[in-house]
């Protein structure tokens, strides 16, 4: 079940800002999401709730720092042992989709890491 929350002022007037200073329309945010530009439009018009998903998607289309947006979207963010303020989105992504694997599949994960950490 996905975590939601009602959007505020303060994430959409953030969202504008950060769409208008690239340059994008909210067509290519969406696309760069990996997301319809409907669901854009309703977390816009605070008709569609914000998941922490939804963050973490905006967060790799923007280059953004994921803890950052899932607070300014009004998601309370555990704190992750040994995780920087300022990790980037895919590992923060990483770390969110490992905790939700049994022990056995997180031990083949960690495997597959060392393999590909190892020259």
């Amino acid at each position: 079940m996905a975590i939601l929350t009602p959007v505020n002022d303060a994430f959409v007037d953030w969202l504008n800002d950060q769409v208008n200073a690239r340059g994008w329309s909210y067509a290519e945010l969406a696309r760069r999401m990996g997301v319809s530009g409907s669901l854009i439009t309703l977390i816009l018009k605070r008709e569609r709730d914000v998941s922490a998903d939804f963050c973490v998607a905006l967060a790799i289309a923007l280059n953004d720092n994921v803890v950052k947006i899932l607070r300014l979207a009004g998601i309370d963010v555990p704190v992750v042992p040994d995780l920087p303020a300022d990790a980037d989105a895919l590992t923060a992504e990483a770390l969110r989709i490992l905790s939700q694997l049994t022990d056995d599949e997180r031990g083949v994960v960690v495997r597959m890491l060392r393999g590909l950490c190892r020259e």
